[in-house]
């Protein structure tokens, strides 16, 4: 069915995925912390060289969706939001406010917690209020991955990489 001469969703998506890689191209707290010796790095041995070159591809991967979100010339009826991209991004949201407050670990591993809790209910088709035993299992499951996750990736970054995590 056609009914308009441009996908809204891309055409947001690509706004809104733009701004983000404006920001990591120009923002000046992109990089937090001191980093010894940059005057006499190379450009490529800076950490910011590469959150800035992929926030440059990022903008123009958003420019580019963006244009071919106002040539689409059908586009099939407007289809609600899924839930799951809804519940992702408020999970973002709130990894991002609590991250200083409670630290890097205990929100990382509540944030793929809730991914992979929300992604096995979903790839598996469990029903919470009629599979409890399932779901419970899928909670578990994904508590267990998250809390080996997180561990391997900040014990990779701090000692291995040098990196300071939020805490």
């Amino acid at each position: 069915m056609k009914t308009s001469k441009i996908n809204f969703y891309d055409f947001i998506s690509g706004i809104v995925l733009a701004c983000a890689g404006l920001y990591l191209m120009f923002g000046k707290n992109v990089i937090v912390g001191k980093t010894f010796g940059v005057d006499s790095m190379p450009m490529v041995a800076r950490a910011d060289f590469y959150i800035r070159a992929l926030g440059t591809a990022l903008f123009f991967l958003a420019i580019l969706l963006a244009a071919r979100s106002l040539r689409s010339a059908e586009t099939k009826q407007k289809q609600p939001i899924p839930l799951v991209a809804i519940l992702s991004a408020a999970a973002l949201l709130v990894f991002n406010l609590a991250l200083t407050t409670f630290g890097f670990f205990i929100c990382a591993v509540l944030l793929i917690t809730f991914w992979t809790f929300l992604f096995r209910i979903k790839e598996y088709h469990i029903h919470l209020k009629q599979d409890k035993r399932a779901a419970l299992q899928s909670a578990l499951i994904s508590l267990v991955f998250s809390v080996i996750s997180v561990t391997v990736l900040q014990l990779a970054f701090t000692r291995l990489l040098g990196v300071r995590l939020p805490t």
